[in-house]
């Protein structure tokens, strides 16, 4: 190429139909060469007729400039473009119209710069791709991103290389990460660094093959050993096998002593064998493995034998899944957590861990010198686990021994417990027995417990009554106490709720509140409404020492509508007893009917009022054979309208609110219940609450909180376990709540997708060293969201062909939305193809 101002190159690049991004490029910096590429960009500025003879001598100049340029502009276009351009007068002419034909209108490029993002987020490298060639080929997508208007940093696309490298790579990856500064390093010293370390493994791995050819042979016959670099201490001359810094730590990881037997449990993982003196203890962890799987009925602490799937072995034999439970494992210092969501396969001879369900509930895994370390979210250690001989993570846990206590899904004694708020079976007895509700059928009390009390409810024992109770009508004594603050705020803010308790009656209010300044207010409002109600006056109110309580203004009050304001003492919090424990008893219901259907944390507020709604139709120490509510309002209440906390409600949508073609049911959450008589609904989408009569319910099945990715919904896998004391669950009822059993009897039957079949892939040949290079347990499922379809190469390759498909013919076209329409929604539908045998022989987008 020629380097004078006058002359033109001759080696221009030229256009065609597919280069238009490297071509603009490059032409550009040639026109900036030459001095013209203001005209392309600005266009001809000219003083016209009436200028001087200095500014007419300006205008030819620039007028011969642009005729360089759009010279140039020809010379650089093959045939069809010229054609396109032929007719332009001037540079910026035909750079335009370059521009729009090639590079498209702003909308255009949107649309063209979303796909990019799309095929963008499913790059990685592939098997037979090397560092430099996936380097680059991210390095021209990037570009051409950022052509069309996107700004990414080069820290993204460093991240990005080392996010989706394979697996072989995860150790360079962690070294380097370890070692450099990610935000000072460029992408061509990252990918300097990964050449590095590849050739450095291909040589020790070349010097170490010589090693076990000729182990005996003398000095000389590896000249090169000089050049090798340790992969342990880095130093040059030798390999990390006969490192001499090398730490020898096998003690720990005891691989000379079990080798042989961690051989016989692989092979056992992978067959159904009989066999006896299985090691009941130990657990691999395995990276394949979607769930954690046990294959002993009577090690479950509980079990849901309604969910069934099938497990396939690589010897086509199929086992079934009988249930998913919880296992209770004790801790080195003594402490029992439960391991939640295991999957029970009779004939099972390996206990599985899955490390990706572990990583799903906000654990994370280190993996460093062959040694696998789990931490949960605190950064605690919980697990470690040495690398065997045969490739594999085991782990000696010792389960409880416990007998199975299995739940029938739709047994009426468990649907009563969970409609009236996790009440004990006692005082459900009570209620049906003595007459004290309408509307309640009679009650067995089963044999098993329910495990959502005995992790919501750690009660303690019972403080000895300080003052009895002596009045002798309503409002004479009210009890107050305010509760939080709370750790997430309600839905609707609030962070605290205050209670009132009718010493007489025994009946229960309850209100929201965002801090405690606003007590008084409550109070005011909750004077005037149960005086108004009950046409008597309140004259003692019995609270603690908090500021709350004890301020100026809220001592004024009292005095002046002649209420006597009991304070109790500081740290005798027996003295305010009744409301104390109620507020205790309140909290134990919310933890344990948010927990049955596994509902967000910030609904807690609406589990409170429901929660006090439920009580003050329960039974009452205090009161015989009648509820606080009858107490109160002289009506026996009628419970048959009570439903299950948390579960899915059908909601009537009015005619007058839908179209011709539009569902007559909105499905939502049950949320409580409205003092005109209909039911509080929750929309998890719209996050709306609102009022209905016509419901009707599934009270077998939750929302699947789990879709939201919400970090409030996400359930911890390992939930700490404390002794708990037999005691009342309310401060007024009897008994505490025995009912420990499952839970799932409410929960959707329905098979997730993630569980409808595993498949255990294990190696059937096994070489001559008796060395089993890996096993796995993997889902051949259909995946049912994008995020779990990218987790399986075989549906990225589904999608990039069809994203391939849609860009190539043109399926599409952007317009704008009309009024009163409602655009269409679309959704990855992954199916497979499976030949008679329900092999999988194709995955399609269906």
């Amino acid at each position: 190429m020629a380097t004078s101002l006058t002359s033109i190159p001759t080696n221009l690049p030229i256009l065609t139909t597919k280069n238009y991004d490297n071509w603009k490029i490059q032409i550009r910096v040639i026109l900036r060469f030459q001095g013209v590429w203001n005209l392309v960009e600005e266009g001809c500025k000219l003083a016209g007729a009436g200028g001087t003879e200095v500014q007419k001598a300006a205008d030819k100049e620039i007028e011969r400039k642009d005729c360089k340029a759009l010279y140039i502009l020809h010379q650089s276009v093959d045939a069809a473009n010229f054609e396109k351009i032929s007719k332009a007068e001037t540079s910026k002419e035909a750079w335009e119209i370059l521009e729009r034909v090639h590079g498209g209108a702003t909308k255009t490029k949107k649309v063209r710069l979303q796909t990019l993002r799309r095929q963008y987020e499913l790059l990685s490298m592939e098997s037979n791709e090397t560092v430099v060639d996936y380097i680059t080929r991210v390095q021209t997508m990037v570009n051409t991103m950022k052509g069309l208007g996107e700004k990414m940093a080069e820290l993204q696309v460093i991240e990005k290389v080392l996010r989706t490298l394979p697996m072989k790579f995860d150790h360079i990856v962690v070294e380097i990460e370890e070692s450099k500064n990610l935000e000072d390093m460029s992408l061509d010293e990252l990918q300097g660094s990964l050449e590095q370390e590849v050739n450095s493994e291909d040589a020790n791995e070349v010097q170490d093959n010589k090693h076990k050819a000729a182990p005996q042979k003398g000095k000389g016959r590896n000249p090169d050993i000089k050049k090798v670099k340790c992969g342990n201490c880095n130093k040059m001359g030798h390999i990390a096998k006969y490192c001499r810094h090398y730490n020898p730590r096998r003690d720990e990881a005891q691989m000379a002593h079990e080798e042989d037997n961690d051989l016989e449990q692989v092979l056992l993982m992978a067959t159904t064998v009989q066999a006896e003196g299985l090691e009941d203890n130990s657990w691999y962890l395995d990276t394949g493995c979607s769930t954690h799987m046990k294959g002993r009925k009577d090690w479950f602490a509980s079990l849901d034998e309604s969910i069934k799937s099938k497990v396939k072995f690589a010897d086509a034999r199929v086992l079934t899944s009988k249930g998913v439970g919880k296992i209770m494992v004790k801790k080195k210092n003594g402490d029992q957590v439960l391991i939640t969501d295991v999957l029970f396969v009779p004939r099972m001879k390996s206990n599985l861990l899955s490390l990706g369900q572990l990583l799903e509930k906000g654990y994370t895994s280190r993996l460093e010198n062959k040694m696998l370390r789990v931490y949960d979210k605190q950064n605690h250690l919980i697990l470690k686990s040495p690398l065997t001989k045969n490739r594999t993570f085991k782990v000696e846990i010792d389960v409880v021994d416990q007998e199975c206590l299995a739940v029938a899904v739709k047994k009426e004694e468990w649907l009563w417990h969970y409609r009236l708020g996790h009440l004990n079976f006692r005082d459900l007895q009570n209620l049906k027995s003595k007459d004290m509700v309408r509307g309640l059928p009679h009650i067995s009390p089963p044999n098993e417990v329910c495990s959502d009390c005995m992790l919501s409810k750690q009660p303690r024992s019972s403080f000895q009554q300080h003052v009895s109770s002596k009045t002798k009508e309503r409002l004479q004594v009210v009890y107050s106490d305010v509760c939080g603050p709370i750790q997430i705020e309600s839905l609707g803010g609030n962070r605290y709720f205050i209670s009132f308790i009718d010493d007489f009656s025994r009946k229960l209010w309850v209100f929201l509140i965002k801090r405690k300044s606003e007590v008084l207010e409550v109070f005011q409002k909750f004077k005037a409404m149960v005086e108004r109600s009950s046409g008597q006056l309140i004259k003692v109110l019995r609270t603690d020492g908090g500021g709350e309580y004890t301020s100026r203004e809220f001592e004024r009050f009292c005095e002046k509508e002649g209420i006597e304001h009991q304070v109790t003492p500081p740290y005798t919090p027996q003295h305010n007893g009744t409301v104390e424990r109620k507020n205790r008893t309140i909290m134990n219901m919310v933890r344990s009917m948010l927990k049955a259907k596994q509902l967000p944390k910030y609904l807690w507020g609406e589990a409170v009022s429901t929660a006090a709604y439920i009580l003050n139709r329960c039974p009452s120490k205090r009161l015989e054979r009648v509820t606080p509510e009858e107490v109160w309002s002289n009506n026996k209440p009628d419970v048959s309208h009570l439903r299950v906390f948390g579960s899915i409600g059908y909601k009537h949508v009015p005619e007058q609110l839908r179209r011709k073609l539009d569902d007559k049911g909105e499905k939502m959450i049950l949320l409580g219940y409205h003092p005109t008589g209909g039911y509080k609904l929750f929309n998890p989408i719209s996050k709306q609450i609102v009022v209905s009569r016509d419901v009707m319910f599934d009270e077998s099945k939750g929302w699947n909180s789990e879709s939201n990715k919400d970090e409030q919904y996400s359930q911890v896998i390992i939930e700490s376990m404390d002794a708990e004391t037999n005691e009342d669950q309310n401060e007024e009822s009897g008994g505490a709540c025995t009912s420990n059993a499952l839970r799932r009897s409410q929960r959707d039957t329905r098979i997730p997708g993630r569980l409808k079949g595993f498949e255990m892939i294990s190696d059937a040949d096994v070489n001559e060293d008796g060395d089993i290079v890996h096993f796995a347990l993997f889902s051949e499922t259909e995946p049912v969201t994008f995020e779990e379809a990218i987790l399986n190469s075989k549906w990225v390759d589904v999608m990039k062909d069809e994203l391939r498909s849609i860009e190539k013919n043109q399926v599409w076209e952007l317009v704008t939305l009309p009024k009163a329409k409602r655009p269409i929604s679309l959704r990855w539908v992954f199916k497979t193809k499976t030949d008679p045998t329900r092999k999988v022989v194709k995955h399609k987008r269906g």
